[in-house]
């Protein structure tokens, strides 16, 4: 993007190929975005997920194991 606009700075590139080529990249910009903020949405998620794991390891690495067998539990 920053390429572009330096472009038309120092060429003066017709309008019109600079509106099509700025549109191109913000639309490109905006996908890139959007698939950036999946990923996180994601990973935030995944996090979330392994932290929970951990606490029921350590709750269950903390009990007592069953002093007999339960045949109603």
């Amino acid at each position: 993007m920053s390429a572009l606009v330096r472009l038309n700075l120092t060429a003066g590139v017709n309008a019109e190929i600079y509106a099509v080529e700025y549109k191109r990249i913000n639309g490109e910009m905006e996908d890139l975005q959007d698939r950036r903020s999946v990923v996180t949405r994601a990973e935030i998620a995944r996090r979330e997920t392994l932290d929970r794991v951990r606490e029921i390891d350590k709750a269950l690495w903390g009990m007592d194991g069953v002093p007999e067998f339960d045949e109603g539990l």
